[in-house]
């Protein structure tokens, strides 16, 4: 038995707006989306605390100690950061 695909119509229908949407939101289900939305918060908190360990409390020990080029070094690094930063978004 030779099985062949039905066709519907000849013309080929265009997609629109609320196929492509429908298509695009259900391809994830709703514990994937919240899992996703759950690792991304804990990720942008882990970035804001190893960023404020490294040029907050670092630059303000290096200070105590009085060590310049540690001090360059750390400002440098900030500088490089928000470059980087800001030409991603």
């Amino acid at each position: 038995m030779i099985l062949t695909p039905a066709i519907e119509s000849a013309e080929p229908q265009p997609l629109t707006t609320d196929f492509t949407t429908q298509m695009f939101f259900s391809t994830f289900s709703q514990e994937q989306t919240s899992s996703f939305l759950y690792t991304l918060f804990i990720s942008a908190i882990a970035a804001t605390i190893l960023y404020v360990i490294l040029f907050y409390l670092l630059r303000s020990i290096f200070r105590r100690w009085e060590t310049d080029a540690a001090l360059v070094i750390l400002s440098v690094s900030q500088l490089l950061y928000w470059h980087c930063a800001s030409s991603v978004a």
